[in-house]
């Protein structure tokens, strides 16, 4: 199971209300900052692929300017190598990963509004066994 799949599977047990409003209402907080911590580690986790991305986008791109000392057989012009660096095996796996943290980042995202609004869930929960039972105030 990769991290994706974790996460997702995570916050389906914790996205769970119980019968019990005011314990769950008391979650809030608790879950915010588990989620909030995944969320920021994410961040600082997608940047460090960024740089890592970007140093291999300047190595492949001297190594096929034929800057380096390793450089392709055949010469490519310069009009040809952003084709090249499109192709490459390296660079299409480093733009994968950070594919994958852009969509991790944007589900925590995600998870962490739903978390924000659970407020407004429990009390429209509330006002509804107010109504239900004929509780008004």
């Amino acid at each position: 199971m990769n991290l994706y799949e974790n996460f997702l599977h995570e916050w389906r047990e914790d996205s769970v209300m119980g019968d019990d409003l005011s314990d769950e209402a008391r979650k809030i907080p608790i879950l915010h900052s588990k989620w909030l911590d995944k969320y920021l580690k994410i961040q600082l986790l997608k940047k460090e692929k960024e740089y890592e991305h970007n140093r291999l986008f300047l190595k492949k791109y001297s190594y096929y300017m034929g800057r380096e000392e390793t450089c392709p057989d055949d010469k490519i012009i310069k009009t040809e190598v952003p084709i090249y660096m499109k192709g490459d095996e390296d660079i299409i796996k480093s733009q994968a990963v950070l594919d994958l943290y852009d969509k991790i980042e944007s589900t925590l995202k995600e998870i962490l509004n739903n978390i924000n609004n659970r407020s407004f869930q429990i009390k429209n929960a509330i006002d509804w066994l107010r109504y239900s039972r004929g509780i008004d105030e």
